[in-house]
């Protein structure tokens, strides 16, 4: 093996690392989001039931 294929690996390692920084990025907004919408459905299906109960 020798130098250019050493850095033609590194270079293929470089790029997987890449795609996986950027998914964790996009991963922790994302679970904000599901978490605010899941919050807004919650306070809008207890807002029905208080008006039906009264």
């Amino acid at each position: 093996m020798d130098c250019d294929q050493l850095i033609q690996i590194i270079q293929n390692m470089q790029k997987g690392k890449d795609w996986i920084d950027i998914s964790a990025a996009l991963l922790t907004p994302m679970i904000g989001v599901i978490a605010i919408m899941i919050a807004y459905f919650q306070w809008k299906t207890n807002r029905a039931r208080l008006k039906n109960e009264r």
